[in-house]
């Protein structure tokens, strides 16, 4: 038909043939050069978007353009010799990273509260939950989960402890155990805030709707909406 002869298979010697290759065939050292070009490509992507936001009017879409982009400029240009008032330079950003009230957090957890508090009452499986959290992983008490492994290991010498054993004494006893120190632990004259942890939370939380930052003991409550967490914020007594 004589289209693109230059394609026609070539046929050689011992009955084999051989398909040239097309114009816009590349080699290995194009097809490097051309996928550096693309991702060094910079597009107004973004951009189109923001002025599609412009648009007010769809009958004259240019010139609600024109007008908005001109007001936007107008308002950061005017923003920026205003005193005393919150503007999109001065004001705080979503995730603070100031955090007040630090030193009443655990585990340098603390945040910034973004919208309403209720106070509910805590039930039980998320109050141990929440006890247990701490009692595992607080350093103040570390010296106390010793004391209660090798109580555990005397009372069953007749078993090898394993660390998964060990680890299930401390899910399962381990807050029982240090309730019952606490008398000892007043007469030794023991820091205030290791009592504290031993007797346990008090069940009634503080519960926010929004959070900048997530707290270690927030696993317990979830919204259906993952964008939202609720949270708790357990208090001791």
């Amino acid at each position: 038909m004589g289209i693109r002869q230059e394609l026609y298979p070539k046929e050689l010697a011992h009955d084999k043939f051989y398909t040239p290759p097309a114009c816009y065939t590349m080699s290995t050292q194009e097809k490097d050069l051309f996928l550096t070009v693309l991702k060094n490509m910079k597009v107004p992507d973004g951009f189109l978007v923001r002025l599609k936001d412009y648009v007010c009017n769809r009958a004259y879409p240019e010139g609600s353009i024109a007008e908005g982009y001109i007001a936007e400029e107008c308002l950061t240009f005017c923003s920026r010799y205003l005193e005393g008032v919150e503007t999109v330079f001065n004001r705080p950003q979503r995730n603070y990273d100031i955090i007040e009230n630090a030193e009443v957090y655990k585990f340098s957890s603390g945040g910034r509260v973004l919208e309403k508090v209720e106070s509910v009452v805590l039930d039980q499986k998320s109050l141990a939950q929440a006890h247990r959290y701490v009692l595992l992983h607080s350093d103040i008490i570390s010296e106390s989960r010793r004391e209660f492994l090798i109580a555990q290991r005397s009372l069953n010498h007749n078993i090898r402890p394993t660390p998964r054993i060990e680890q299930r004494w401390l899910v399962e006893l381990f807050s029982e155990w240090l309730f019952k120190q606490v008398p000892v632990m007043m007469e030794r004259n023991c820091s205030e805030e290791l009592i504290v942890n031993a007797r346990g939370p008090n069940n009634i939380v503080n519960r926010y709707d929004g959070y900048s930052e997530w707290l270690d003991e927030s696993m317990l409550n979830s919204s259906d909406d993952h964008s939202r967490k609720r949270l708790c914020i357990i208090e001791v007594h």
